[in-house]
């Protein structure tokens, strides 16, 4: 009990925090708006993680509407803020009708729950320019069969690789060809054997919240694509076990994982993964970008790679999709230079400087018909491509899920009676007080 109060207590800290830094960086933004203040400028305020060449384009587009339209960026930096803090700040902001958000950026799992604050877009995105977009990212931007959304970048689930480490071995072209074809969990597993680095050889974020139940639900879909579509959701049927003994056992019995990944998020584990000189990552199509940011793994940037995640034998490959997507707030007094912005996102100029300097996928479908290598390679696993469930309460039994999983990883309990606790909490509507 004393352990579970620790942990509400730390969360509300956390989150009060955050809100104060929300809170500061809209005087600073007042403050610094106010300068630019004109009765024929429309400011727009554009919620999302902004590096330097995000700020790039938008200065861009500053310069490009000047006297007209000034975006004015709110920057969650995912190193101050994590992706669930900023969802509930959007929550709160949206909730209390607050017009200083005028387009944000969002999950593209985060449809459901946001659609009731966002201006409807069906009549704003003729079909021919829908048509444009891939359809596994416009797939995520309707809700109730209405446009809500339109995607800025997709993700997907993939594995990176150390090169130079691969080429050391004796069988190396053979393992290159696997990991370039989806290598099977079983042969993975061997060649961790063969490897014998405790605790280097695989990372994966394993802390509970959404990126492990990312890696979690990647599994379950690998052995079969329609669990989720069941009459009933059950967790203790043989694929959500088989896929969650794996995590535990990377963790616990072939002890290629460290513990200490079920204290860690996205960014923290890819950190880890660098200073340890790990083999492999499961992570997102931005990893070389997040790498740069750190020495050890700077020096050896031309030998990180990306290859499609393992699958198990006998199995279609799964790798679950992620991306961000744009959506503008009906409280906005903006919406008509939020749309021309959001409409200025999507040139194909802007997507491939997206792509090249900020490693953002984009999601125009004709720059993947380029023989640009990246693209190429992504174009292809995009094929074996899986999207989370679309629930309404998705928040609720993902927060569940990956409680009860991290749990496990952690021996704190079995791997039956953690998938036990899930169908337990889903079915009686329970919630988990972090």
């Amino acid at each position: 009990m004393n352990r579970l109060f620790a942990k509400k207590k730390n969360f509300i800290s956390i989150s009060v925090i955050a809100v104060i830094l929300m809170i500061l960086s809209f005087y600073i933004i007042s403050d610094y708006s106010y300068k630019f203040k004109s009765d024929k400028i429309a400011e727009v305020y554009y919620a999302n993680y902004f590096g330097e060449n995000e700020f790039k384009v938008i200065d861009k587009f500053n310069k490009q509407y000047e006297g007209q339209i000034k975006v004015i960026p709110i920057n969650f930096d995912f190193d101050i803020f994590t992706t669930n803090e900023r969802k509930e700040l959007f929550t709160r902001a949206l909730r209390s009708k607050s017009d200083r958000i005028d387009i944000f950026a969002i999950d593209y799992i985060w449809t459901g729950r946001f659609a009731r604050w966002a201006e409807p877009l069906s009549n704003s995105f003729s079909t021919v320019e829908r048509e444009k977009i891939i359809n596994y990212a416009m797939d995520a931007c309707y809700y109730d069969n209405k446009l809500v959304a339109i995607p800025l970048q997709i993700d997907i689930g993939v594995l990176c690789y150390r090169k130079d480490m691969i080429e050391r071995l004796e069988n190396s072209d053979e393992i290159m060809y696997k990991l370039k074809n989806s290598i099977t969990w079983e042969d993975f597993i061997k060649l961790g054997s063969e490897l014998n680095d405790e605790d280097k050889f695989y990372f994966f974020p394993a802390d509970s919240y959404e990126g492990l139940i990312c890696g979690y639900f990647e599994l379950i879909l690998n052995q079969n694509r329609d669990f989720f579509n069941e009459d009933k959701l059950d967790f203790e049927r043989d694929e959500a076990k088989k896929a969650l003994e794996l995590l535990v056992d990377l963790v616990n019995s072939y002890k290629y994982t460290p513990s200490a990944v079920t204290s860690v998020e996205e960014n923290a584990c890819l950190k880890m993964y660098s200073e340890n000189d790990g083999f492999f990552l499961r992570t997102w199509p931005s990893f070389r970008k997040n790498l740069l940011h750190h020495e050890k793994s700077r020096k050896n940037i031309d030998n990180y790679f990306a290859a499609p995640l393992p699958h198990f034998e006998g199995t279609r490959p799964a790798y679950v999709f992620g991306g961000w997507n744009l959506m503008v707030s009906k409280y906005s007094k903006n919406k008509s230079a939020s749309l021309k912005f959001i409409k200025f996102l999507l040139e194909e100029e802007n997507q491939l400087f997206l792509l090249n300097n900020a490693s953002s996928l984009p999601v125009i479908k004709e720059l993947y018909n380029s023989e640009n290598e990246k693209l190429k390679f992504y174009k292809s696993v995009f094929k074996d491509g899986v999207l989370r469930p679309f629930w309404e309460d998705y928040t609720r039994i993902s927060d569940i899920v990956s409680h009860f999983a991290k749990l496990a990883i952690d021996k704190e309990i079995t791997v039956n009676h953690a998938l036990k606790k899930m169908n337990q909490y889903i079915r009686n509507n329970k919630m988990i007080i972090h």
